[in-house]
């Protein structure tokens, strides 16, 4: 059986309340972890000094997270990133500690760490803000506010967080952060950058792994120390929040920033207040549309953009990015299955004949994929195979090996059909590293192995909803 294993990224927190809360000083006497993500791939990256790095000092150890200056005294990161995690999560179970007292955060602009000696411009925290929900998933973004009017102007210029647009399936966006470049923890604290990357899915994820109402999946290439980091859209806005990811720097999740608007514009307004400065349109409602055309990271026209002029492949024809489709407009549905679209909403939900339109998504699909209910029989699927087994009667395929089959399904060669995984049995994940770290003491060069196993669960999320 395919077993995905997904790591939380370095320790991060989100907004997730209206009223914003203090956080509460970390038990004393209890080791700290600190878990991550880092850009696999990306090149050094000294001129986006509003990515900046959040150390932690806690209980006689050090972690650094990556975080986004928001507000010239407001950072987005991710909630893992300040405060106490399992080190086994289930999305169906795990859920946040203590939150670790403000004193413990360090920000800086800075983007070469590893150069040894303190960084020349530190920022400390004045208050944390995180959810009142405490589930794991869907709940990995936290702000922290700094002291005072934070950091000045010519240090660093804040970056507009996307908060009047979601994302959807196909857009294109910018990996940044402070992590790794491998599963081993190898180079973390520089700032590296690592553009052309492409969001796998929005609303129809697989929900045993991530909350599709709050998370989405991204493309590749973040590790251990991204943990926190932005998504940019092309437009060099904040779009998505690094959380966790698979092996080798593989399946990013991130939280999305749409999902927490409304918290970020009210906390990002009481840090305004407190610093003594004007707030910027964004927070009161205005567009976040920079003026003056799209500019940004990765721009209109480039590798995977959408500057090319249009694609040849027409609806439902298989394509790998934007570009190939005449419609401008390439949908995820797994792994194995990628094909050309177009886009839909709750206002508009009009869509071809032989799809039908996903809001969450902001997308057409075409019905009866692998693993869609199928309790009327075979017909209600594309391949003409369902199967019934202990996640319920689901649309499968025809396979010879696991290769043919979506991740995570494993193909039965005796009945020639993928089969998701049973969801009453645990996942394997000794002797994994899973992507993630716990540094203890003052040497975060010698990351150990956190592993976090998800359980497979196809009935949704048994958690909470806002």
């Amino acid at each position: 059986m395919l077993r995905p294993v997904l790591a939380l990224g370095l320790v991060a927190s989100i907004p997730l309340l209206a009223l914003s809360c203090t956080a509460e000083p970390a038990p004393e006497g209890e080791s700290v972890h600190y878990i991550g993500q880092s850009i696999m791939g990306g090149q050094d990256d000294p001129n986006h000094p509003a990515i900046v790095a959040v150390g932690t000092m806690q209980g006689g150890g050090f972690g650094l997270c990556t975080g986004t200056l928001i507000a010239p005294n407001l950072v987005l990161t991710a909630r893992h990133c300040v405060a106490e995690t399992q080190e086994q999560v289930s999305c169906t179970s795990s859920t946040f500690g203590a939150t670790f007292a403000t004193s413990a955060f360090y920000i800086t602009p800075e983007w070469a760490l590893d150069t040894g000696g303190m960084p020349a411009n530190l920022f400390q925290a004045n208050r944390v803000i995180v959810s009142d929900d405490n589930d794991v998933c869907g709940n990995d973004v936290a702000l922290i506010q700094l002291n005072g009017a934070g950091i000045p102007a010519n240090l660093a210029t804040p970056v507009v967080p996307r908060v009047d647009e979601n994302v959807f399936a196909g857009e294109q966006y910018t990996a940044i952060g402070f992590g790794a470049i491998d599963d081993q923890g190898t180079g973390s604290g520089r700032r590296r950058i690592l553009e052309n990357l492409f969001i796998n899915c929005v609303g129809n994820c697989p929900a045993y792994y991530l909350d599709n109402a709050m998370e989405w999946q991204g493309d590749h290439g973040v590790c251990q120390g991204d943990s926190g980091g932005p998504a940019l859209d092309t437009q060099n806005r904040v779009i998505g929040v690094v959380s966790r990811g698979g092996l080798g720097c593989s399946s990013p999740i991130y939280g999305s920033v749409f999902a927490w608007a409304d918290v970020i514009r009210q906390t990002a307004l009481e840090a305004a207040q407190a610093g003594g400065y004007e707030p910027a349109p964004w927070v009161n409602g205005g567009t976040t549309t920079p003026d003056g055309g799209t500019g940004g990271t990765g721009g209109e026209g480039g590798s995977g953009g959408t500057g090319g002029g249009p694609g040849t492949s027409g609806l439902g024809q298989v394509c790998q990015e934007q570009i190939d489709c005449v419609s401008g407009l390439c949908v995820y549905e797994n792994n194995l299955t990628t094909y050309c679209s177009q886009a839909c909403s709750e206002a508009d939900p009009s869509c071809p004949d032989g799809f039908v339109c996903a809001p969450a998504a902001g997308a057409c699909f075409m019905p009866g994929g692998f693993g869609a209910v199928c309790g009327e029989g075979a017909a209600a699927c594309r391949s003409g195979i369902c199967v019934q087994d202990n996640n319920g009667t689901y649309c499968s395929q025809a396979c010879t090996s696991d290769a043919e089959c979506p991740e995570p399904a494993a193909c039965d060669e005796a009945q020639g059909a993928c089969f998701l995984p049973d969801p009453g049995k645990a996942s394997d994940t000794s002797g994994s590293s899973g992507g993630c770290s716990v540094v203890h003491g003052d040497d975060p060069t010698k990351p150990i192995p956190w592993v976090i196993g998800f359980g497979l669960a196809l009935v949704g999320l048994a958690r909470r909803r806002r």
